[in-house]
């Protein structure tokens, strides 16, 4: 997940082979209902082998820099499934650069002498 999806929110989809809800939540969240439920950044009901799109809104308290989320789906009789791949990973920052300098004998030069250029985030 990038800035721009972070900003204005955005939506996976997933199905079940049962009847029940689907949740994403934190990779590593223990295969357990209450805590798949309180720690979810998004969920919807699923019909058995129907695909459902669940909304990922933009909440900063929820969504972690670096974490990566995966999915569980709950059926009506409370089974839990096992945990599916990592859907998504947050990374919002951008990259920086460290020092730059023109390489050859037709760089950039100021009265003869090499610059070197820093360019940073700003």
């Amino acid at each position: 997940m990038n800035k721009g999806e972070y900003t204005s929110g955005f939506t996976v989809k997933a199905a079940s082979t049962k009847l029940g809800k689907v949740y994403v939540v934190p990779t590593g969240t223990a295969r357990e209902i209450t805590e798949t439920e309180q720690v979810q950044v998004g969920s919807a009901e699923v019909m058995a082998a129907t695909a459902v799109t669940i909304p990922i809104l933009p909440e900063a308290d929820r969504l972690t820099e670096g974490s990566s989320y995966m999915l569980y789906a709950i059926d009506q009789a409370g089974n839990v499934s096992l945990a599916s791949p990592s859907i998504f990973t947050v990374d919002r920052l951008a990259p920086s650069l460290g020092e730059a300098e023109q390489e050859g004998e037709a760089g950039w030069r100021n009265g003869g002498n090499r610059r070197a250029v820093r360019c940073e985030k700003r």
